[in-house]
């Protein structure tokens, strides 16, 4: 989805480390043999959120995910209650879809 009849509103989350002043991903805050489950407990959250079958593929429901998998934003912030993930209109779905 580029849009076209809507309005863009995109909102971007960093968490910068205060030291270095570098932007880090979830990725540099998870260890790498627990990235697929992080990934893995970010779809399930994502179904719950939307209310998605949980046996039909995201594909099935309306999403546009590459490959048919689902894959966390980089939009995300990292805060005192843990991830915020954000997926902003149109990056996996139509405008009408909303962000999430």
């Amino acid at each position: 989805f580029t849009g076209g009849a809507h309005g863009y509103d995109r909102r971007t989350l960093l968490t910068i480390d205060r030291n270095s002043g570098k932007i880090l991903t979830w990725r540099d805050l998870i260890r790498p043999e627990s990235a697929s489950q992080f990934v893995e407990i970010g779809e399930e959250e994502f179904r719950q959120m939307r209310n998605l079958d949980p046996v039909l593929s995201l594909n099935e429901q309306g999403f546009e995910f590459s490959g048919n998998r689902f894959k966390l934003p980089e939009n995300c912030v990292f805060t005192e209650d843990g991830f915020l993930f954000r997926f902003d209109a149109y990056d996996v779905g139509s405008y009408a879809m909303g962000e999430s």
